[in-house]
C-alpha cells in the first residue's frame, strides 16, 4: 500500500505479524478490551447496575399512562427488588407484577381522590348559587320593605338591636354616598329602611328628606343649584355626607352601655355545605362509591394472589435446593 501521501491510516490488527510475541498479543487484547469496556467496577456500582434492565419488564411498558411518572414507578419497582431479591426469570416476572398491581393500587387512591374533590367543588359551586340566590332574594325583601313600610326602624329605637342597625344602615350609606356620589340608588333602600316610606303630606323632617334635597339639587342647572344654596355637584354630596355624620353620632349617642351582644342565629341546613354538607360530600356517591369499592377489592386479591405465587416459586427453589444438596 502506498502511503507516501499521509491521507490513509494503517489499522491495529493485534494478529499482525508486529504481534507474533503471545505476551504482546494477550496484553494488547486487554488494553483494548479495558478501553471498551464502560461496566462498573465496584461493588457499590455492580450493586446499583443489578436492576438495571428492570426497566424494560414484560408490565413495566404497558402499565404507565401518559401522565405518569416512569421515574416514580422505576424507584418502586427497584425498591421491591432491593428488599424481596428474586432469583431467576419467574420471580423476577412476579415482583414486576407486585409493583404493577401497587402502582394500580396507587392509581385507585387518586381517582378516589379526584371523585371527591369533584363532590366538593361541585358543593361548593351549588352553595355558592344558593347565596347569590339567597342574597338577591334578601335585597329585594329590603328594596320592598322600604318602600312599603312607612314607620321605619326610628321610631324603634328603644330597642338597642333597633338602635344598632340604624347606625349600621347609615354608616353604609355614609360609605356608598362617599363612594360612587348619588350614582346608585341603593342608599334609597337604606334609608328608607330607617326613616320609612316617603309619600305625600309626611309630617316632619329627617335625613331621607335631606337626601332627596341633595339629590334633586345635583341634577338641576346651576343657577338653579345655587339658589338652593349648593355651590357645585361635589358640594351636594359634602353637605348630606356631613348631615349623615351628625345624624349617626346622634343616634350614637342614645347608646346604652354596655352594648347588647349579637344574637347568633341558627344556619338552616340548606346554608351549612362547610359543616354537614361538605363532610357528606366527602363520600363518594354510591355509584362511584361502589365502583372503587370493586376495584380496591380487585386489586387486594391481585396483591394477595402475586405475593402468594411468589411466596410457593421460592419455597419450590428452596426445596430444590435442598434435594440436591442431599444428593
Amino acid at each position: 500500500m502506498d502511503t507516501t501521501d499521509g491521507s490513509d491510516e494503517i489499522p491495529i490488527d493485534v494478529r499482525s505479524s508486529d504481534a507474533t510475541n503471545p505476551v504482546d498479543a494477550e496484553t494488547a487484547t486487554r488494553a483494548i478490551q479495558k478501553s471498551s469496556s464502560a461496566g462498573p467496577r465496584t461493588a457499590i456500582g455492580k450493586e446499583r447496575s443489578k436492576y438495571n434492565a428492570l426497566k424494560h419488564g414484560l408490565f413495566a411498558k404497558v402499565v404507565l399512562l401518559s401522565h405518569e411518572s416512569r421515574a416514580r414507578f422505576d424507584a418502586l419497582l427497584i425498591g421491591l427488588q432491593h428488599d424481596l431479591k428474586p432469583m431467576g426469570l419467574l420471580e423476577e416476572t412476579l415482583v414486576e407484577k407486585l409493583a404493577t398491581s401497587l402502582w394500580r393500587y396507587r392509581r385507585l387512591l387518586q381517582a378516589e381522590s379526584a371523585e371527591l374533590l369533584g363532590n366538593m367543588e361541585e358543593r361548593r359551586e351549588e352553595n355558592a348559587d344558593r347565596c347569590d340566590k339567597r342574597w338577591e332574594f334578601e335585597m329585594r325583601k329590603q328594596e320592598y320593605k322600604a318602600k312599603t313600610d312607612t314607620e321605619g326602624l326610628i321610631l324603634k329605637i328603644s330597642d338597642p338591636e333597633v338602635l344598632e342597625s340604624c347606625i349600621k344602615q347609615l354608616t353604609i350609606v355614609k360609605t356608598e354616598i362617599n363612594q360612587i356620589g348619588f350614582e346608585d340608588g341603593a342608599s334609597d333602600v337604606g334609608l328608607g329602611l330607617v326613616y320609612g316610606a316617603r309619600y305625600a303630606g309626611r309630617p316632619g323632617h329627617d335625613l331621607f328628606d335631606d337626601f332627596v334635597e341633595c339629590l334633586d339639587a345635583s341634577r338641576t342647572t346651576e343657577p338653579e343649584r345655587r339658589e338652593r344654596g349648593f355651590h357645585s355637584k361635589e358640594d351636594c354630596v359634602n353637605q348630606f355626607i356631613a348631615k349623615t355624620e351628625e345624624e349617626i353620632h346622634r343616634l350614637e349617642g342614645l347608646r346604652k352601655y354596655p352594648l347588647p351582644k349579637p344574637k347568633r342565629h341558627r344556619v338552616k341546613d340548606d346554608l351549612e355545605p362547610v359543616g354537614i354538607q361538605l363532610l357528606k360530600s366527602m363520600i363518594p356517591d354510591s355509584s362511584g362509591l361502589d365502583r372503587l369499592l370493586r376495584y380496591e377489592v380487585s386489586m387486594e386479591r391481585a396483591l394477595d394472589r402475586t405475593l402468594t405465587q411468589l411466596e410457593r416459586v421460592r419455597r419450590i427453589r428452596v426445596d430444590q435446593r435442598t434435594i440436591y444438596m442431599k444428593q
